[in-house]
């Protein structure tokens, strides 16, 4: 996240050499250059396929189709994405997404999702395509703007947010370098 120099091919690698059991909630490409190769196999990869939350914000190259496949892929398990500043997309929301029972928070700024004349259109649509999310003007921190390591997921209550801990990794997953 944050690295503008961090291509779809590195990304797209990254992801595909996790381990089939390896189970991400979590991921945050804001501000890389994330295209549509990389975020159309998201939905497909068996270490992305349950995310619950995605964090895109500033990736200027997503457009609605690929949102569109996104959300679809993830649509029974997303609880929180943040789109803020994808300048490419465009209003209206409810043309490109599906039912999205899961979906507590959708970060909208600077995008036409999130402007003063559509804001309230794209929270009407959420209403009925996801009942339980609330539209943001803005852009979202998952992780606590990365102050501790491991990061700490946030967990969005109305408005409120609470820092859920992160089990550290067991002893034996740290092995010495030499």
């Amino acid at each position: 996240a944050g690295n503008s120099f961090l291509g779809s091919a590195a990304l797209l690698i990254l992801l595909r050499s996790l381990p089939q059991e390896a189970r991400l909630r979590a991921l945050d490409l804001s501000t890389t250059r994330a295209d549509h190769e990389l975020l159309r196999a998201i939905p497909q990869l068996p270490a992305t396929a349950s995310l619950t939350h995605l964090k895109l914000a500033n990736c200027g190259t997503l457009q609605n189709s690929v949102l569109a496949v996104v959300l679809h892929g993830l649509r029974n398990t997303m609880e929180v994405l943040d789109i803020a500043g994808c300048k490419a997309l465009e209003a209206p929301f409810s043309e490109i997404a599906p039912a999205l029972p899961k979906l507590r928070l959708l970060a909208v700024g600077q995008t036409e999702f999130g402007t003063p004349s559509a804001i309230d259109v794209t929270r009407r649509t959420l209403r009925t395509l996801a009942p339980l999310a609330e539209a943001i003007p803005g852009s979202l921190d998952l992780f606590n703007g990365y102050s501790s390591w491991p990061p700490t997921l946030l967990q969005f209550v109305r408005r409120v947010v609470v820092a859920a801990p992160v089990a550290p990794p067991a002893p034996s997953a740290f092995r010495r370098i030499r």
